[in-house]
């Protein structure tokens, strides 16, 4: 199975769809324009993530639906925890302002985050 057929299988598991069409339909896009896409191997990847802003309602894992594993706030969350750090432990060792990693991690992204912003500090 390639990129395009794995993505849409962990789309539709998302959007609790079936089918190719539907899934389209979010796109606004119609089956022939998805099948089209399918065939050139051109996953909407950036119309996935104006989705994923515009319509927060569907609570879309774009990490997981692109990469097919877990968010990269979970990672890291788990990386800690195997590490045995505390979140204050880790601002510590990385030398953050306090609360920066906590901050991180209760971030739920949504969509891909612009320059600037999001919980990380601006350089």
């Amino acid at each position: 199975m390639d990129f395009f057929e794995e993505a849409t299988l962990r789309l539709k598991q998302q959007l609790k769809v079936s089918e190719d069409r539907q899934v389209a339909e979010f796109f606004g896009m119609t089956g022939k324009a998805w099948a089209a896409r399918k065939r050139r191997d051109s996953f909407p990847e950036k119309e996935l993530w104006a989705l994923s802003a515009q319509r927060p309602d569907l609570n879309l894992d774009v990490d997981y639906i692109l990469n097919g594993d877990k968010s990269l706030i979970e990672i890291i969350d788990k990386f800690l925890d195997y590490c045995g750090l505390s979140s204050a432990e880790a601002d510590e060792k990385l030398g953050l302002k306090p609360g920066t990693v906590a901050k991180a991690l209760s971030f739920k992204l949504q969509a891909e985050p612009k320059e600037g912003e999001g919980p990380w500090p601006k350089n």
